[in-house]
């Protein structure tokens, strides 16, 4: 009982310092208090953001009220935050009522599980069993994932704290998603991995096993088995690890999973994601005609040639293709 009690008084201090309902004191020692957890503080940061910004958009001439409240909602609902037996009832709210909305959402969510799953997100695991198929996900971040034969990752469903975090067990191309605030780490058996925004190809199975293959940008490595020896790989390094030491050198000709792949395999994977990725490895440009469409999540297997790509994407989803002058490609779903 005492638990919940504490638990309970826990939420409603995060609440008010959320809304700005603190004295100048209890901010100040709040911000202390979550200063120890950079997680908590990030995630906390974030959901201050979110409500200050509803704030900052009532004052705005053509705010649309009802616009911003279901995107705040579905945001949460998407993520699983909200109760199974929604306290929430209402969908839509008039403008001068939004921010005491938004109140009440952020208390269902951290009086209840949504609390818990705000600060700790599922983790996910992306495991690759075929023998000639390439895995290809999108992160929470937008990092695009290859993942090669008999290799493992694993992620949370989404990116809280100060550090984007994952691990390989395998080998995988990344192609890891700008943002300077949010460093990219991998963690694997041999070596951690640190970047910002950069691409890179990275093998290790076990804990002597690594190597690293770098296309863009610079990647810090980190040696488990001896913490003093580190090192930073530029574009054009090939990184590998040997008796406890780190070796770095050129190569002209970088082969990577992403170079390798025979077929390209997407799991339950959003649509625009999957187009997104298949532009950037073809230098195409095939765009979708309605949110619906992008919004679709599917699984599908390619063949590695993009004539066969869209025609499977066409027949398997009866879409109508409309070729423009320019090479574009529109994909719109046909109506009877």
């Amino acid at each position: 009982m005492e638990s919940n009690s504490n638990t309970s008084a826990n939420h409603l201090r995060v609440t008010r310092y959320i809304t700005g309902e603190m004295t100048i004191l209890e901010k100040f020692w709040f911000e202390r208090i979550i200063a120890i957890n950079p997680a908590m503080k990030s995630t906390i940061n974030t959901m201050k953001k979110d409500w200050d910004s509803i704030g900052e958009s009532l004052t705005m001439k053509d705010f649309n009220s009802n616009k911003a409240w279901s995107n705040l909602y579905h945001r949460f609902e998407q993520e699983q935050l909200l109760p199974e037996k929604n306290s929430i009832s209402f969908k839509f709210v008039p403008q001068q009522y939004l921010k005491y909305a938004a109140i009440i959402l952020f208390a269902v969510i951290l009086s209840g599980v949504g609390g818990y799953k705000y600060f700790n997100p599922e983790l996910k695991q992306l495991a690759n069993n075929s023998n000639n198929n390439t895995i290809i996900a999108t992160l929470p971040d937008g990092t695009s994932i290859y993942l090669a034969q008999n290799s493992t990752l694993t992620y949370p469903s989404r990116f809280v704290g100060g550090k984007r975090k994952v691990k390989l067990d395998g080998e995988a191309y990344f192609e890891v998603a700008k943002n300077p605030k949010k460093s990219f780490i991998i963690e694997t058996k041999a070596a951690s991995v640190q970047v910002i925004g950069t691409s890179f190809n990275l093998k290790s199975t076990n804990s002597e096993n690594f190597e690293l293959k770098v296309v863009e940008g610079k990647v810090g490595v980190n040696l488990n088995a001896n913490p003093s020896e580190s090192l930073i790989a530029v574009a054009g390094d090939v990184v590998m690890a040997n008796n406890k030491k780190l070796i770095k050198d050129r190569i002209s000709n970088i082969i990577t999973t992403k170079n390798r792949m025979i077929r390209l395999q997407f799991q339950d994977e959003n649509l625009e994601s999957i187009i997104n990725v298949i532009n950037k490895h073809y230098n195409s440009n095939l765009k979708l005609d309605g949110e619906e469409l992008k919004n679709r999540n599917i699984s599908v297997t390619f063949e590695n040639d993009l004539s066969s790509i869209v025609n499977i994407l066409s027949v398997s989803l009866n879409l109508e293709l409309i070729r423009q002058p320019d090479s574009t490609i529109i994909l719109k779903e046909k109506h009877e």
